[in-house]
């Protein structure tokens, strides 16, 4: 007689054989990148006066993101990692793409190449995108960072960037800042994200 897996039991074995990715620097990133794609599309389908408050939310939306990856979660990746050259390609994508945010925070819907500027945008953070999602966060799931955690230390950047932030959690982000975290099982991990920081500037200037 053939042995049957109750749904119970499917459910179970997914559950441990797929990484609880919920409320993680990683899940915070795809969600940006969720919102950001949305406001290509409201700007695809907008008039010319909408485009102009359209592009001003991509900009905000898009380097508060960077920030968030560039301060936060490249570094600590970065030190968990022998082959940086991924996450060293990611940077170079954020500088062009911050050399467009740049432009188009100055200029006015109504502006020659207004529209071909962020039209190139869009294609940039897609490839941006694209690549992140299919090679650089499985990596960092499959590392020993803390995600959860790194996640709670950008949500705190993030609401201190945005204004929405609490003199406790911009407090509780200026102690923290620098420090990735590893999962562990317990005790005093301090020194260990210290030294971390350390190996992943080192690698950046090697």
């Amino acid at each position: 007689m053939t042995k049957r897996n109750s749904p119970g039991m499917i459910s179970r074995i997914v559950a441990r054989l797929t990484p609880d990715t919920e409320g993680s620097a990683t899940a915070m990133l795809k969600s940006d990148h969720r919102k950001v794609e949305d406001l290509f599309a409201e700007f695809d389908d907008a008039g010319a006066r909408q485009r102009g408050r359209i592009a001003s939310r991509t900009v905000e939306e898009l380097a508060v993101h960077a920030t968030l990856e560039e301060e936060i979660f490249y570094p600590a990746l970065e030190a968990e990692l022998e082959d940086v050259r991924p996450v060293e390609c990611a940077e170079e994508e954020h500088g062009l793409m911050k050399k467009l945010l740049e432009e188009l925070a100055g200029m006015t819907s109504g502006a020659p190449h207004f529209e071909a500027k962020y039209q190139v945008l869009k294609e940039i953070v897609r490839h941006h995108v694209r690549e992140e999602e299919a090679q650089i966060f499985p990596t960092a799931e499959a590392t020993e960072l803390d995600l959860k955690a790194l996640g709670e230390q950008m949500q705190s950047r993030k609401a201190e960037l945005t204004g929405r932030g609490t003199r406790e959690q911009r407090r509780e982000h200026r102690s923290s800042r620098g420090a990735p975290k590893r999962k562990t099982g317990g005790g005093s991990s301090g020194g260990k994200q210290r030294a971390a920081v350390a190996r992943g500037k080192a690698k950046r200037q090697g």
